[in-house]
């Protein structure tokens, strides 16, 4: 348990971004206090003999440091300037260092099928109608890419999902629905991708 957890105030983490290849991940607390007991808890801890490296995200602020800006820090908000934009809870101003950590209208999934269900072509063709009707629950979809096994370029994605939706509300109400899901025994695995991402899979 964090120190200082209020179970009142709700859970201390409210948001998780893992990177595809495992190597780093983003975490959002619930507030600034929350960040900083983290850090120093967690600061070169040994986790499976190696030590966590845990820091502040590119383009972070020091909420200190907005002291004396306007409508920041109690002092009134100047109407001629445009409203300061705020960043996650406890009005940390960032810039995600991954456009995808503020969704995208693409969604890639994992955990879903196996490499012989998609050898197969009646079980291919039946895979790609069941995640597309699912997803379409959430909102429109423009593209499903579901590449199989020998196609070109695309051996790091066999096994995954890549869903474009008309627009990222779609996309986020999927992630929700779909993220944690069990799927014939798994935990499916939902995330935002940049459309970098999205293009580079070939199309089925």
């Amino acid at each position: 348990t964090l120190p200082g957890f209020d179970a009142q105030r709700g859970a201390p983490v409210v948001n998780v971004d893992m990177s595809p290849e495992g190597k780093f991940a983003f975490v959002e607390f619930r507030d600034e206090e929350m960040a900083n007991v983290a850090l120093e808890l967690f600061s070169n801890m040994d986790l499976c003999g190696r030590k966590l490296h845990v820091g502040r995200p590119r383009g972070y602020v020091d909420p200190k440091a907005l002291v004396g800006i306007p409508g920041v820090g109690g002092l009134p908000p100047n109407p001629q300037l445009p409203p300061t934009p705020l960043g996650v809870a406890g009005a940390l101003p960032i810039v995600p260092p991954n456009p995808a950590l503020a969704g995208t209208p693409f969604l890639q999934l994992e955990n879903l099928v196996t490499e012989e269900l998609l050898s197969n072509d009646a079980e291919y063709a039946e895979i790609v109608n069941d995640i597309r009707s699912e997803c379409a629950k959430s909102g429109a979809v423009l593209e499903l890419k579901v590449p199989r096994p020998g196609a070109a370029g695309a051996p790091e994605h066999v096994g995954k999902a890549f869903v474009r939706f008309a627009d990222l509300g779609g996309a986020k109400a999927a992630r929700q629905a779909l993220d944690g899901r069990q799927f014939d025994g798994n935990n499916v695995s939902a995330r935002f991708v940049t459309a970098d991402v999205y293009a580079a899979v070939p199309a089925n």
